[in-house]
């Protein structure tokens, strides 16, 4: 199966605070396994959306092919992590 690392290079001052602080083009990664989209918001916490319209922070995607049992793991994680607080380091 197909899975979708997103990176975003968002515009706002506490994006260009994580850009300036990790030496990365990016401020944001998320990951997408079938049409979900699993990421750590500010405020919110890790979510799990049904994706929609790209973004415009949306600036890079890297596709990888994940082995079913890998995959597996990979949902599992996402999901036990829905609702955990936004790691702000």
């Amino acid at each position: 199966m197909k899975v979708k690392i997103l990176f975003y290079k968002g515009t706002r001052i506490f994006s260009r605070l994580i850009q300036w602080r990790t030496f990365s083009p990016y401020s944001h990664t998320a990951i997408m396994i079938d049409n979900i989209i699993y990421e750590a918001v500010e405020g919110q916490g890790v979510r799990g959306i049904v994706a929609g319209r790209k973004p415009d922070s949306l600036t890079d995607t890297i596709v990888l092919d994940i082995p079913d049992d890998q995959l597996q793991l990979a949902i599992s994680f996402a999901l036990d992590n829905i609702g955990a607080r936004y790691d702000w380091a």
